[in-house]
This record gives C-alpha cells, sequence and structure tokens, in this order.
C-alpha cells in the first residue's frame, strides 16, 4: 500500500524506505545463515580432515618416548601408594565405626 498521488510523498518515500529495509535485512540475514554453512563446509571440515591425518603421522622421537613411558610408570607407582593408603584409611575407618558402635551400645546400657 505505498501511496501515489504527489501529497503523498514523504508518506511514500518512508514506506518504500522501510520495505528496502525490510528485504534487506532479510537478505542479509539468509546470506549470512549460508555463510556459515559455507565456512563450514569448504573451509572447516577439510581443515580438520587434514589435520587429523598429519596428526596421525607424527612419531614420538625415542628420547621422548622414554620419558613419556617414565612419567606413566612414575604415575603408575603414586597410583598404587594412593590406593594403599586408601585402603589403610578405610580400614581406621571401619575400626572407628566399630569402636563407636560398642561404645555406643554400652552407653545405652
Amino acid at each position: 500500500n505505498v501511496p501515489e498521488d504527489l501529497h503523498e510523498v514523504d508518506e511514500a518515500v518512508d514506506k518504500v524506505t522501510g520495505i528496502i529495509i525490510a528485504t534487506f535485512k532479510h537478505i542479509r540475514s539468509q546470506i549470512a545463515d549460508q555463510a556459515g554453512l559455507f565456512g563450514e563446509s569448504f573451509f572447516k571440515l577439510p581443515m580438520m580432515r587434514r589435520l587429523e591425518e598429519d596428526m596421525c603421522r607424527i612419531e614420538l622421537q625415542d628420547h621422548h618416548l622414554e620419558v613419556y613411558v617414565k612419567q606413566q610408570q612414575e604415575h603408575e607407582e603414586d597410583l598404587a601408594k594412593v590406593n594403599d593408603a586408601l585402603k589403610d584409611v578405610k580400614a581406621c575407618l571401619e575400626k572407628l565405626r566399630t569402636f563407636q558402635a560398642s561404645k555406643g551400645s554400652r552407653l545405652r546400657s
């Protein structure tokens, strides 16, 4: 409903401007959505595939491998020590609960 009379030119300009802006927003939104998909499809996915291939070809040098193996062994030893300590703590806790239960039943009598 764009006015066509000469005395309504200002109103017609405002309405046409509004229609153009609304059309521009819609087109921009559609293009922005497609640009994201375009970037994902033609840039990011191929780059990730190449990166994965390159990373699969990486090999550790012998001295790095030795360091990592040593670190893993140290971590396994630490884990074993912590597990032993945890067993000791659980045993102490169980003794305390048993003691508490025996003292609690004597106090009630």
